[in-house]
């Protein structure tokens, strides 16, 4: 059995040293995984089940698109989507679920979000006879409003 201190031949101190003069994103990942697994923040990462977000109620989900996109069913996959998509969706967006492990969040939060995007591209492409180009407008534009946009805000006191 591996020592909880040493992860791929190096120990705890080692990975986060290599995690602080990594000048590279790979070098960088590397020891995030290394560190991740040695602390068991990976295996928490590829369990669905947290207390923080309704883990069911996303698995169904994500299974639910994974399927549609499968089925090439447009139509219905734009009604799931109108359904609602946001980015606290059963409590996904918990900045708790976001600061256990260095590689991210819950695996199935990825694949589901993934998912999301992925069907998002199937509506912008699906020809007008599946989806009407009035349909696509409309669909967007509430899907803006509600999934929302990221934006950056600097305060001129850190200056």
């Amino acid at each position: 059995m591996m020592s909880l201190k040493k992860q791929n031949g190096f120990s705890l101190q080692e990975l986060r040293q290599r995690l602080r003069t990594a000048t590279n994103f790979q070098d960088w990942y590397s020891a995030a995984l290394a560190l991740d697994n040695l602390s068991g923040a990976e295996a928490w990462r590829l369990s669905d089940a947290s207390r923080y977000y309704d883990f069911l109620d996303i698995r169904a989900r994500y299974e639910q698109l994974v399927a549609l996109l499968e089925e090439e069913n447009h139509e219905e996959l734009l009604y799931v989507l109108n359904e609602g998509i946001h980015g606290n969706m059963s409590g996904m967006g918990r900045p708790i679920l976001y600061d256990r492990a260095l590689t991210g969040t819950k695996c199935l939060i990825d694949e589901y979000v993934t998912a999301i995007a992925d069907a998002l591209w199937v509506v912008a492409s699906s020809p007008s006879n599946k989806i009407s180009l009035q349909e696509k407008v409309d669909f967007f534009r509430r899907a803006s409003h509600c999934y929302g946009r990221s934006a950056l805000m600097l305060s001129g006191g850190a200056g």
